[in-house]
């Protein structure tokens, strides 16, 4: 099957949830979750300038990609099961900036934090990182997506 990028996330997600209600009583769970993975690839690389990685409930990472290990320095097996809270501040840290921005997103239904982020190396960049919560049909939190955007005037080392 080839798959045409659609102009914004929008079609791409009215066209996705179509084809999920045309063919939803023929596939099987294993089809649907292989379509949704692909989906979300798709949206994710469609969306320039952006980082994505997806986090459990307690903030532990649970997928990363290329974009993110030319950024940040680690590798996908250095980085999956650690905790996102690897990329603030000590003083952020120890103030438990991570673990506010996670129970903010979970009341408010995102949260949004600008400022200087850690690299493996030690060195820092600006930027924005946006948590937004995934939830179950019971309004349940179980995970997030985590949305970083480079602020590169502002770019430090």
């Amino acid at each position: 099957m080839v798959t045409k990028f659609l102009k914004s996330p929008k079609e791409q997600f009215t066209r996705f949830t179509s084809l999920v209600k045309t063919n939803f009583s023929r596939w099987s769970q294993h089809d649907y979750a292989s379509l949704f993975q692909q989906y979300y690839e798709r949206l994710l690389r469609s969306v320039r300038g952006y980082r994505e990685i997806l986090l459990d409930r307690d903030g532990t990472i649970l997928s990363w990609n290329r974009d993110h290990e030319v950024l940040e320095g680690y590798s996908e097996s250095e980085i999956l099961g650690q905790s996102f809270a690897l990329f603030y501040l000590p003083e952020e840290r120890q103030a438990h900036l991570p673990e506010k921005l996670i129970e903010t997103a979970c009341t408010q239904g995102k949260a949004i934090h600008y400022g200087k982020h850690v690299r493996k190396d030690g060195s820092t960049f600006y930027g924005s990182i946006q948590l937004i919560p995934i939830k179950n049909s019971r309004k349940e939190v179980l995970g997030f997506t985590e949305i970083t955007r480079i602020i590169p005037d502002n770019e430090s080392d």
